[in-house]
């Protein structure tokens, strides 16, 4: 009797570290697999840049607390590789930008400031000063 409980202790063991394994491996893999997919609209007028974005599944901070498949934080808006300002919602404007070509880069980032790795590079003519 003593081995038949000590057998069945020993599957039912084995049988929950799969379990948890799986759930683990199962977790590792949403992370691995979940992509922020966006796009970004914007509008010239005069010196200023008019940028809309649509992030489906980002929250900007504060925006979104009680949703845990939502990410969270704010994108970091370079002009020509210089960084301009961090912006909290997704349509901003970009003002007093000289005349001539310009690189704007955005780029979505953590609420600890640590980037997703995900980011937009924008090719913009401001013909008037």
């Amino acid at each position: 009797m003593k081995n038949i409980i000590l057998a069945l202790f020993t599957v039912l063991s084995i049988t929950e570290c799969n379990q948890q394994h799986d759930m683990v491996k199962g977790q590792e893999v949403a992370i691995v697999h979940k992509q922020i997919k966006w796009t970004v609209n914007y509008s010239v007028k005069g010196n200023k840049v008019y940028v809309d974005c649509f992030i489906p599944g980002f929250s900007f901070i504060g925006s979104n607390p009680n949703d845990p498949d939502y990410e969270d934080g704010h994108i970091a808006v370079k002009v020509d590789g210089k960084f301009k300002q961090n912006v909290y919602q997704s349509a901003f404007v970009l003002e007093e930008l000289p005349k001539g070509v310009h690189v704007l880069t955005l780029e979505l980032k953590r609420k600890n400031g640590s980037s997703y790795g995900v980011s937009k590079e924008l090719q913009v003519l401001i013909k008037t000063p």
